[in-house]
């Protein structure tokens, strides 16, 4: 298992400021996060075939990383994903790639990828923290 404080993952809530401390978007609960880069073709194909990958009962949050706030909220839109939006860096920059904090979490799991999305990311979030139980990228 592996396990990253949330704040140290950087993403936040849509219409948060950027750089505000913020709390997990569930309490002590497993969830599941759909991260992704709307501009990515493999993030796309994914996202076609979402509804028959999903475990029942689970919240979901997608998260967007390299884009634009409204690109991610476009894509939402575009593959009717109802869920909540969490925001990750706006920047499709090789320094924004080194940077990402959920490339630790990709990397514990053997992911390695140069971009590394679109990725699932399952697990609990207990105490603050994201323990992470579960990680699958498309081959």
């Amino acid at each position: 298992m592996t396990k990253i404080l949330w704040p140290q993952l950087g993403w936040r809530p849509l219409g948060s400021s950027p750089g505000a401390v913020l709390q997990p978007p569930v309490t002590d609960g497993t969830v599941g996060f759909f991260v992704v880069a709307p501009w990515c073709p493999d993030c796309r194909e994914a996202a076609a075939r979402l509804p028959s990958t999903l475990p029942e009962g689970m919240p979901i949050w997608l998260v967007g990383e390299f884009a634009p706030v409204e690109e991610t909220i476009a894509f939402a839109r575009e593959f009717n994903l109802s869920w909540p939006i969490l925001i990750g860096t706006s920047e499709k920059t090789e320094v924004a790639r080194n940077a990402a904090k959920f490339r630790q979490i990709r990397s514990a799991w053997g992911d390695g990828r140069k971009w590394g999305l679109p990725l699932w990311i399952e697990g609990r979030i207990a105490h603050g923290w994201l323990e992470v139980s579960r990680v699958h990228w498309p081959e």
